[in-house]
């Protein structure tokens, strides 16, 4: 929803209603999803129950990334105003999991104990 549009150039509203965002939220939601996050999930789903411990991913990393795609799938098919909120907060808390996830296995591959450029540790690389 692009912040005006139901309102002239004179600011006079232009019978906008606080459900007309519900709706358009809820499409939005659903376009971003079927056009951009859905594959996503289910190609990293399929790798994670195929390939995961293999590729040597802890299976409570793999439980907890399909938990929460299934959650996410879960908000996008109730829809609401609510959920579209809700859904940031997952995805949001899904994407630091992994990128926490992530850096301890770099640091253990490492040994540089959490030290790059810009950590809250304030490390360089030299």
């Amino acid at each position: 929803m692009i912040l005006g549009e139901n309102f002239n150039r004179d600011g006079a509203d232009q019978g906008w209603s606080p459900w007309d965002g519900v709706e358009k939220v809820d499409r939005e939601l659903q376009r971003l999803w079927d056009s951009e996050i859905k594959d996503y999930f289910k190609a990293e789903g399929e790798f994670l129950r195929t390939y995961g411990v293999q590729a040597g991913y802890e299976s409570s990393y793999i439980r907890r990334v399909l938990y929460d795609h299934e959650k996410l799938a879960e908000l996008v098919r109730e829809g609401g105003e609510e959920n579209a909120r809700l859904f940031s907060e997952v995805l949001k808390r899904l994407f630091r999991f992994k990128e926490e996830y992530l850096e301890r296995h770099l640091d253990r591959m490492t040994g540089s104990g959490g030290t790059a450029p810009g950590s809250p540790s304030g490390g360089s690389w030299n």
